[in-house]
């Protein structure tokens, strides 16, 4: 539901879930998502995802954070914090990650299956880990530029 976008040769795997009421889903060419990926634009945001990439099963992907700020009250009550989620070309996201609002993954990156990516990861890298971090940077890993 909701404002979904998404190019030319993009496949999606069987009980996969997209929701963009209230927000955007944007998915470039030729990207494949396995099955039971969820993306979540419901209460705002985008979720951009770009050209050439490989979504693994069970990745869920968020735009919206519970708030917390105020300790007198209600979690549910305070609302929530939107923010984008950018994904660039190439990049495989392994199986079961999850990706917090407002993060920002470069083109070419490789995130670990199991990961839970809260904060941005540069292209060209790998990222694992809870909270995921930086693991491995690739030399002469080929761009967006010099995919297929």
């Amino acid at each position: 539901s909701g404002n979904i976008r998404v190019g030319n040769d993009v496949t999606i795997g069987s009980y996969s879930f997209f929701d963009a009421s209230g927000g955007s889903i944007l998915c470039g060419d030729a990207s494949s998502f396995n099955r039971d990926v969820h993306l979540n634009a419901s209460k705002g945001g985008t979720i951009s995802i770009g050209r050439f990439c490989l979504i693994g099963p069970g990745v869920k992907i968020f735009t919206a954070n519970h708030r917390f700020d105020d300790r007198e009250l209600a979690i549910r009550l305070q609302g929530d914090a939107i923010s984008d989620v950018l994904i660039g070309n190439n990049c495989w996201i392994g199986a079961n990650v999850v990706i917090t609002a407002g993060v920002c993954i470069g083109d070419g990156a490789v995130i670990g299956a199991g990961a839970v990516v809260t904060r941005d990861v540069p292209g060209d890298c790998l990222a694992t880990g809870v909270p995921a971090k930086l693991a491995k940077v690739f030399k002469n890993f080929p761009s967006q530029e010099n995919t297929i």
